[in-house]
């Protein structure tokens, strides 16, 4: 859980910098920027002004989600079981050959990146589904996948060791990822 002193330092950057995504710094001594860690926590909160929230507040008439238009955009559809989200964590688990919420018998590489890469899935998420609310455009599952995979891969690259365990060296090297 994220102490107080780590939440305010996440606002700070979020609210005073307008660094990019690579460009914050780490927030927990892992690989997961603090912006993606925040917006993480904030799920976890339920705190994020989803439709169903916005249309309960009267802000918004509309609740249905964004990105597929087949339910009320909650949380939990948001982030489990809206068909455009559940193509991008399955298309990132199939990637990584890791499932996010079964993690027994994996590395603590693999579960550091597990918990990372779900995080960043939905960061990816919600900054698409704001994107579409603005512009009414939709990017392709597909590219976001890319977009997602570089951004993994350019984490994982900082974290790489030469004394790293033979099961994680294999594991990246699947990954195209490099010593």
């Amino acid at each position: 859980m994220l102490g107080l002193s780590t939440i305010q330092v996440i606002l700070k950057d979020v609210l005073h910098g307008t660094r990019g995504l690579q460009g914050i710094a780490c927030a927990r001594g892992d690989s997961t920027p603090r912006l993606i860690v925040f917006n993480g926590w904030l799920i976890m909160q339920r705190g994020l002004q989803t439709r169903e929230k916005m249309e309960h507040l009267g802000i918004c008439t509309i609740d249905s989600c964004v990105l597929c238009d087949q339910a009320v955009e909650t949380h939990t559809h948001l982030f489990r079981s809206c068909s455009y989200s559940s193509q991008i964590i399955t298309g990132i688990e199939q990637w990584l050959h890791l499932q996010f919420h079964h993690q027994n018998g994996y590395s603590k590489l693999q579960k550091a990146v597990c918990r990372m890469a779900c995080m960043a899935c939905w960061y990816y998420i919600w900054r698409e589904r704001n994107t579409c609310r603005l512009n009414l455009a939709l990017t392709l599952p597909a590219k976001k996948i890319t977009d997602l995979k570089h951004c993994i891969r350019a984490r994982l690259l900082q974290k790489i060791s030469p004394r790293m365990p033979n099961r994680d060296k294999d594991w990246l090297q699947h990954l195209d990822i490099h010593l």
